[in-house]
């Protein structure tokens, strides 16, 4: 991050709460981004930043300028620095692209030297192909595309290069080996490319020439919330420049050359423009001269209390609107989930089943009681169901919690709120490391199997925590929870219960197979790091 601190620490007028900052979620919101800005200010002081309570922002913020700035980028200058970010990614691609080929070559059996000729022609073009389908789908550079949608763009392009060299394989009269090892180096390059893509972004995010700028004007909180948001994500390959617009303190021209000097200081053509807080004629000047100004520009709506992934916008011949819905509502969706719920569940389970028998005899070793634990919950239509896991307490873990409890009020308090401790009492030695490994759920494929729950979904509720959800516990019903889902993706137990109930509405809202591959992949890494579990 560069900053350059301002000649003063920030005013005391500076923390004080907006009049559009209404609730009280918004206010601290509000007192702990501007307690962001007196922080940012200490640590290009010198001062010890170590007392703040999270890492500070990789954002720029500039409230003054020190030379002239240079000539708005040119069209060579744009197209040098796409053609760098795209090559990285093109590079990744053909990694990946190559790499499954050799391993589907290699499962086939083609260790003949003809059959290596074939293996290094087939790899080339496919890869060729594959590179060609993602120039396509516009993913070259994809600056500011979300991980989903790349993911998704990613596999509709190898679908289509798999099926394409299938046909001329049948054509040209290929040979069964042929088609196997395009069969499997198509499932290769399903899992490889997106995988590799990642890999690449999260890499390169560190380094200031594969990040393009984005220029934010500061009108309040929600503009700061976008800034940090692009910040904390930065596989997104935007870099937030944050800019006070009051031309008072910046030293800039009050005139309308101000979106001009901004651009051209950062050497910028990408902007967001948060809708929210940004009232009056100076705000709406501002927005029509970007427009004028930047080749991307992305104008985020005022949507309080909407969760906004993987949601679209659609034109409505003239008119804007964002596509939404319950895809589980319609008969096809739901027998397509079905299916692939059966067949994940039966392969899951039986690569897992040595590992089920060695924590099923460690358990039986370890401690008194059963090797397996049912506990009721609250399935689809309200129907009461016993999802099993890896008993991970001990016997008399109802009294060991009592006690607990009834020894410290706030570890009380912090039960009825999440249902969870941190510390739990209960656990015995394997079943702390069962939880935090996700291990003990092992046996709920079981119910996967029997269709009371699915392989993604909401999480499995009791029935004292039907109050909590409220209204939004109509959306939980309608589906089958699931053994993993959008919550234990996005911090799992560091997220609050009010945002684990959005998180599952939005989930039911917005169903798709696609989305469930994408959870599924993250489950993967939230697993391997136990990153929020306890």
């Amino acid at each position: 991050m560069v900053a350059i601190p301002p000649e003063q620490p920030p005013q005391e007028e500076e923390s004080i709460v907006p009049e559009s900052a209404q609730s009280a979620a918004e206010q601290a919101a509000y007192q702990r981004r501007s307690a962001l800005n007196t922080a940012e200010w200490l640590d290009t002081a010198g001062a010890d930043a170590a007392v703040l309570d999270r890492p500070l922002p990789r954002i720029e913020r500039r409230s003054h300028w020190r030379e002239a700035p240079p000539a708005v980028p040119n069209g060579i200058t744009y197209s040098l620095r796409a053609l760098a970010i795209s090559l990285p990614l093109v590079a990744s691609d053909v990694l990946a692209t190559v790499a499954s080929v050799l391993v589907a070559s290699a499962v086939v059996g083609a260790f003949s030297l003809a059959g290596a000729l074939s293996t290094a022609a087939l790899a080339v073009y496919l890869a060729i192909a594959l590179v060609g389908a993602q120039v396509v789908m516009g993913l070259y550079p994809a600056i500011g595309v979300s991980t989903y949608k790349e993911m998704r763009r990613s596999i509709r392009a190898t679908l289509l290069v798999v099926a394409a060299f299938l046909l001329a394989g049948g054509a040209y009269g290929a040979g069964v080996g042929s088609y196997l090892t395009i069969l499997l180096t198509g499932v290769g390059c399903l899992l490889a490319v997106p995988l590799f893509r990642v890999i690449t972004r999260r890499g390169l995010a560190r380094f200031s020439w594969w990040t393009q700028p984005v220029v934010i004007f500061d009108f309040g909180p929600a503009s700061r919330h976008v800034a940090e948001h692009f910040s904390e994500n930065p596989g997104f390959g935007l870099r937030p420049v944050l800019v006070d617009p009051e031309a008072q303190e910046n030293g800039l021209e009050a005139d309308e050359s101000l979106v001009a000097q901004v651009a051209a200081r950062y050497d910028a053509v990408c902007a967001a423009f948060p809708m929210e807080g940004a009232t009056g004629a100076k705000a709406e000047r501002i927005l029509r001269d970007s427009v004028n100004t930047f080749p991307h520009l992305v104008i985020v709506p005022d949507m309080k209390g909407a969760i906004s992934r993987w949601r679209e916008a659609t034109d409505l011949d003239g008119m804007i609107g964002f596509r939404g819905g319950k895809n589980l509502l319609l008969p096809g969706p739901r027998a397509a989930k079905r299916a692939v719920d059966c067949l994940l569940a039966l392969a899951i389970g039986v690569v897992a089943l040595p590992l089920g028998l060695l924590i099923a005899l460690a358990i039986k070793l370890t401690s008194r009681g059963p090797v397996f634990y049912g506990q009721k919950r609250v399935g689809q239509n309200r129907t009461p169901f016993l999802a099993w896991k890896f008993r991970t307490m001990h016997p008399n873990a109802d009294e060991l919690l009592e006690e607990y409890l009834a020894s410290d009020p706030e570890l009380r308090a912090e039960w009825e709120q999440d249902h969870k401790l941190r510390e739990d009492p209960r656990l015995t030695p394997l079943g702390s490391f069962l939880r935090k490994t996700s291990l003990d759920e092992l046996p709920q494929l079981w119910n996967i199997l029997v269709g009371e729950m699915s392989l993604v979904g909401p999480r499995p509720v009791v029935e004292d925590e039907a109050v909590k959800y409220g209204p939004e516990f109509g959306r939980y019903l309608s589906v089958p929870p699931g053994l993993t889902g959008l919550w234990q993706v996005s911090g799992r137990n560091w997220t609050t219960y009010d945002e684990r109930i959005r998180l599952d509405a939005y989930y039911v809202e917005n169903w798709s197979l696609m989305f469930d591959f994408y959870i599924l992949a993250r489950t993967v890494k939230a697993v391997a790091t136990g990153h929020g579990a306890y």
